[in-house]
């Protein structure tokens, strides 16, 4: 075809844009002809005139490499620490209480309601996450970024831990509130008394059952932030008693503890 093509005395004065751009683009258009003529392999040929050198490609290969590439291990290790913990806050429960798992899903449901899972469940993986960032502050260098990035991070979950017990309180006050405004409508008559005091336990059962797990949550993940915050201040304060570091560790002039 490209020898035919060649040949046609009547394309050579065609000014129709496809014949035009054929010529134009010879080292491409008539591959096998172009690459006789520069002695190369036809594959070699067609790369090499697209750009796809030996050289370029060990560039861009570094060029890859020095990409920053975006992380997304930071949220699956905080998903993976969140699991951890509830299969291993279940397993006990089923231990402890001698009721099948979903039994107690059942009843967490029941008395916590989904509304108080599905929120105290985004901000207990914040603060997880929040904790996994913050120990990932090690790897950087730079003794000023890694401060500011800690105190960053340490920061943001200490305030997720402050959502959780917000949380935790909010649901409390609203169990009550509902028990009461129950209370208040429907009246205590004889016949509705056991009713009345059914609905009464179910929505105390609410109330304090969410300030009983979302309170010790929060005290909890919130020591853990901040030991695992200090560990790391002594790391970095051993790093800037090295004489060839100059800088200075604000953390360490201005306490949050």
């Amino acid at each position: 075809m490209e020898r035919i093509a060649l040949n046609d005395k009547s394309l050579h004065n065609s000014r129709k844009a496809v014949v035009l751009k054929a010529f134009k683009h010879y080292e491409l258009s008539f591959l096998v002809h172009a690459a006789t003529e520069s002695q190369r392999p036809l594959a070699v040929h067609w790369l090499e005139t697209i750009g796809l050198t030996t050289s370029n490609l060990m560039n861009a290969g570094k060029q890859v490499r020095q990409m920053p590439i975006v992380k997304v291990t930071h949220g699956l290790k905080a998903l993976s620490l969140m699991l951890g913990v509830v299969v291993i806050g279940l397993a006990a429960s089923v231990i402890l209480s001698g009721n099948t798992s979903s039994h107690i899903l059942g009843w967490a449901l029941d008395v916590l309601g989904l509304p108080f899972i599905l929120l105290l469940g985004s901000l207990v993986f914040a603060s997880l996450l929040a904790l996994v960032k913050l120990y990932e502050t090690t790897s950087i260098q730079n003794a000023a970024e890694r401060d500011s990035r800690r105190l960053k991070w340490l920061q943001a979950g200490q305030q997720c831990c402050n959502g959780i017990a917000t949380l935790a309180l909010t649901f409390t006050l609203l169990g009550i509130s509902l028990g009461i405004g129950q209370l208040s409508d429907g009246g205590l008559t004889p016949e509705n008394i056991n009713q009345v005091i059914a609905n009464l336990t179910s929505q105390f059962s609410l109330a304090f059952m969410t300030s009983v797990i979302g309170l010790p949550l929060s005290a909890a993940l919130r020591t853990v932030l901040i030991v695992t915050n200090a560990s790391l201040l002594v790391v970095s304060e051993n790093k800037l008693e090295n004489p060839k570091s100059g800088s200075t560790n604000p953390l360490v002039a201005n306490s949050i503890f």
